[in-house]
């Protein structure tokens, strides 16, 4: 039995093995979890969580991942869960600001800057 040897190991150590295969494939991880109690209560440490590699997971993947697991990596300092939450909170926040400059507004400098070229192109011509 391929599983007893781990369950041997120094409960650290068996937090080790778990960490890197949540770093190598998530559902490498999940057959983990079902193998045994013991197996999944070191698979739900904080450790774990801060150990996935949420860059390398396929986007489909991903999608169908529950918000519940990214919010768990995030509060478990995850790298990755971190950065995501930043680029999304910016690329919301961005895509929002560039949305209302695209509006005719005076504040948006580029029409700003397409009307001085306007006028400037009318003095030279006359």
């Amino acid at each position: 039995m391929a599983d007893s040897s781990l369950l041997s190991l120094p409960d650290e150590l068996q937090e080790k093995v778990v960490q890197n295969v949540a770093r190598g494939s998530i559902t490498d991880l999940a057959a983990v979890k079902l193998r045994c109690k013991q197996l999944k209560e070191v698979s739900e440490r904080p450790s774990v969580y801060r150990a996935f590699d949420l860059i390398n997971l396929p986007q489909d993947l991903l999608d169908r991942m529950p918000r519940r697991f990214f919010l768990e990596c995030f509060c478990h300092d995850n790298p990755d869960a971190i950065l995501h939450k930043a680029l999304v909170s910016c690329s919301s926040n961005c895509w929002g600001q560039n949305r209302s400059m695209t509006k005719s507004s005076p504040e948006n400098p580029r029409k700003k800057s397409q009307a001085t070229i306007k006028s400037k192109k009318r003095v030279v011509a006359r």
